[in-house]
């Protein structure tokens, strides 16, 4: 981890660089297609989640982050500047992280963001500019599964 950072959950790939070959984000770096490291993000823990943000509106491709443990959750551009953040605050334990059309009412893209690590508490933010749009939560139903095994 103190190495490469790239201790991660769900890794992700795309062209974020806009070369036209594929990028990985590993845990906090973003590794070119031939394995050289373009950047690292600084923070306490490891990134759980990471996702591939492909603008709709603007011809922009970001780099989403989710940070395990500590928090917090960035956008990131493809240079590694933060382009917006949810505090440690907002964001206790950045479990997972996913982008999408998912308010038709809404311009563009949001981000859904599973900030309290396995508790099921999520928010949902505008992906341009990271601005809350809603707070859920899921919780699970026990469920008894039967089966009969020989």
């Amino acid at each position: 981890e103190a190495e490469g950072n790239a201790t991660a959950h769900v890794p992700a790939v795309g062209d974020v660089d806009g070369d036209g070959r594929d990028e990985i984000v590993v845990g906090r770096l973003l590794a070119d297609h031939d394995g050289r490291v373009l950047w690292r993000k600084e923070a306490k823990s490891h990134a759980d989640c990471t996702t591939v943000l492909r603008s709709s509106v603007k011809a922009e491709v970001n780099v989403l982050m989710s940070i395990c443990n500590t928090g917090p959750a960035f956008c990131l551009s493809p240079t590694g500047k933060v382009v917006w953040e949810k505090t440690t605050d907002e964001v206790r334990h950045g479990q997972g992280i996913w982008a999408g059309n998912f308010i038709d009412d809404e311009p563009g893209q949001e981000v859904i963001i599973l900030c309290s690590g396995h508790r099921g508490d999520f928010v949902t933010v505008r992906a341009s500019d990271g601005s809350q749009l809603a707070a859920f939560q899921h919780r699970r139903t026990k469920v008894r599964a039967l089966s009969r095994w020989p």
